[in-house]
């Protein structure tokens, strides 16, 4: 892996699909960590959202590490 050509893309981690997500605890906590290693390493972060108006905006969590 090339630090130069290698970046993070988080998902569609959004509110209302929590319910439906198998160890949602789990995911958020790794994507967290994730999250804080790219930044560190001051390596490029790109989140998505699929229709935030219907399905939420991104998880709390998540978002605030990106601020």
């Amino acid at each position: 892996m090339d630090r130069d050509d290698t970046g993070l893309v988080v998902i569609d981690l959004q509110e209302k699909f929590l319910p439906v997500i198998h160890n949602i605890k789990g995911v958020i906590s790794n994507a967290e960590k994730v999250i804080r290693t790219f930044k560190i390493l001051k390596m490029p972060i790109m989140i998505t959202e699929q229709y935030p108006k219907g399905l939420g905006k991104t998880v709390e969590s998540i978002s605030k590490l990106i601020e």
